[in-house]
């Protein structure tokens, strides 16, 4: 019976174990086809609005964003470098807000959840958001 019920206690703690391990690597993707993104520089950054139409812009919006994976670790109290509004082809809208930390770095939130982005579109992002 001891035996039973280490077993289960066992199994219990390995069950929980594995469901945490998948909301860590689950991957942020878009709900729908992107029509428009503004973008709002925060702090030091503020400026006029950049507005994002053109799909090939869009597009490297998509690239440093998609697939990230969720952000785990201890954050600052630094605030968002941009609040990014994004309008979907059905007209229903996100905040986005974005940080970066050098031209291969950052991370973003959208509904409270933090995401590590992809590296590689970075820097172009960067050059898009500073014009």
């Amino acid at each position: 019976m001891k035996k039973l019920f280490v077993l289960f206690g066992l199994l219990l703690l390995v069950g929980c174990g594995n469901n945490k391990v998948e909301v860590e690597n689950n991957p942020f993707a878009f709900k729908d086809e992107i029509q428009a993104i503004i973008a709002i520089g925060q702090g030091t950054e503020a400026g006029n609005p950049v507005e994002v139409k053109n799909a090939d812009e869009i597009h490297l919006f998509v690239d440093v964003m998609q697939d990230a994976e969720r952000y785990e670790d201890p954050l600052s109290d630094v605030g968002a470098e941009y609040e990014l509004e994004v309008t979907y082809q059905d007209d229903s809208t996100e905040t986005i807000y974005v940080w970066f930390f050098s031209n291969t770095a950052g991370r973003f939130e959208v509904n409270d959840v933090m995401y590590r982005m992809n590296e590689k579109a970075i820097p172009e992002v960067r050059s898009l958001l500073e014009k």
